[in-house]
C-alpha cells in the first residue's frame, strides 16, 4: 500500500531533496570521506601491511561513486 494519493511513495534520502545546499554539503562530505578512506588504505598498502586487492578495489569504486554523486548534485 502506498503512502501518497497518486500511488507513488514520496522520494526519500539525500539524493531526492533537489536543489538543496544540504544535498551538496552531504554529497561533498561523503566524497571527501570516501577519498580519505581510500588514501588511508593506499598508505597501508605502501607500508607493507597486510592488505587485500579486493578491498582496495572496493574502496576505489566507493570513492568514484561518491565523486560522481557529488558532481551530479552540484550540477542540478
Amino acid at each position: 500500500m502506498s503512502s501518497s494519493p497518486d500511488g507513488k511513495d514520496p522520494p526519500r534520502g539525500p539524493e531526492h531533496r533537489r536543489g538543496s545546499s544540504l544535498d551538496v554539503s552531504v554529497a561533498e562530505a561523503e566524497a571527501r570521506h570516501q577519498r580519505e578512506r581510500l588514501a588511508l588504505y593506499r598508505a597501508r598498502v605502501h607500508s607493507g601491511k597486510l592488505t587485500s586487492l579486493g578491498r582496495l578495489r572496493e574502496l576505489e569504486r566507493n570513492a568514484a561513486r561518491a565523486d560522481a554523486w557529488a558532481r551530479r548534485v552540484r550540477e542540478r
